[in-house]
């Protein structure tokens, strides 16, 4: 029952979680930019899953831009 709900809990947080293209998109940017910021540490981000993919929250998004 504990397992049913962390795989429930963790597909919830992922669809919060926007996606490298996602992001640029929003910021009306290429996708090469936003891994520059990923680099240099400007804008906060997650790995998910296997492949490692970049996710980043709604909320570390909009700070970058109020910035």
């Amino acid at each position: 029952m504990m397992n049913h709900f962390r795989n429930k809990t963790h597909d919830k947080v992922k669809e919060y979680l926007l996606k490298l293209e996602d992001v640029a998109d929003l910021l009306n940017v290429e996708t090469n930019a936003v891994r520059d910021w990923v680099k240099s540490k400007k804008l906060p981000y997650s790995h998910i899953g296997p492949g490692r993919d970049l996710r980043f929250r709604m909320d570390d998004v909009m700070a970058f831009i109020l910035k």
